[in-house]
């Protein structure tokens, strides 16, 4: 008979056979990930963690009960398939396991005709039904959910305000400037070959000044998104850390919701909640 002290402890490489025969296809974080949904399952069968032993004698006994104790898997599937909806691509592409990939930050630096994130509204869909269920907890797959949403709200803002800027984008307002530049200057040589060089000079930093004033909004606006995006794109950073910090973590998100960044509620739950596990170890 285990104990819920070996289970955590000894039995996790008969969970990973237990897990590569049920599902054939590998990838690290989702074994890591459902390593931990099983061990929490188990935990909470004590007809199945009874008939259990993690001693190497025992091991394909042990393998073969977890396997085919569909109580224990039945759960773990109704997960998997529900949060499978928040990455699949429709027409499906076949890339579904891949999809359990961080993204890179590069991906946020570079104009992309594809989105490669997470559909938003389904991760917080799955984060809802997550917290509100009695006996799924994986630290992993918290970590996951919270990188996958940083990522999908801050390239999706990214896109929206044209971030980052294409070089068309950029040679047209670099354009935009030039030709007011080249205007003010025409005006001061005029004024000042009719009226004299120290006129022509005044004109000319007055343009500059009047159009630097009536741009003043315009560049108040870049400014904000700039920042905002930037701190955003920082969160992110943070949290692919290896291991990130939950505090950390936790003042990023508040320094860009201060910019007037919106982060989902099921974020800054997920967040908050590793915030407090934190304290308590």
């Amino acid at each position: 008979m285990a104990t819920r002290e070996e289970l955590h402890a000894d039995g996790r490489l008969a969970l990973l056979d237990g897990i590569k025969a049920r599902y054939p296809d590998r990838h690290y974080i989702r074994d890591e990930v459902l390593v931990e949904l099983l061990a929490t399952a188990i935990e909470r069968d004590a007809d199945l963690l009874a008939r259990l032993s993690f001693e190497w004698r025992d091991r394909e006994t042990t393998v073969a009960a977890i396997e085919e104790h569909d109580p224990v898997w039945g759960g773990i599937e109704d997960l998997l398939e529900k949060l499978g909806y928040a990455i699949a691509k429709y027409p499906d592409d076949g890339k579904s396991l891949e999809r359990w990939n961080h993204q890179g930050v590069s991906k946020l630096d570079i104009r992309q005709d594809i989105d490669p994130s997470a559909n938003l509204e389904d991760l917080s869909n799955f984060c809802r039904q997550y917290s509100k269920g009695w006996w799924p907890r994986s630290p992993t797959l918290e970590i996951w959910l919270v990188r996958q949403m940083i990522f999908s709200e801050t390239f999706a803002l990214g896109r929206e305000l044209g971030f980052p800027f294409s070089k068309k984008r950029l040679f047209w307002m670099w354009g935009k400037s030039l030709v007011k530049w080249l205007i003010g200057l025409a005006v001061a040589i005029s004024v000042g070959e009719q009226h004299g060089a120290a006129l022509g000079v005044c004109v000319y930093v007055g343009w500059l000044c009047a159009v630097r004033y009536l741009s003043s909004d315009q560049i108040n606006a870049l400014e904000k998104q700039t920042k905002v995006f930037g701190l955003m794109r920082n969160s992110y950073v943070l949290a692919l850390r290896q291991q990130p910090c939950p505090v950390e973590l936790n003042d990023a998100l508040k320094r860009a919701e201060d910019a007037l960044a919106v982060w989902p509620d099921e974020l800054r739950s997920l967040v908050d909640g590793l915030v407090i596990k934190s304290r308590l170890v």
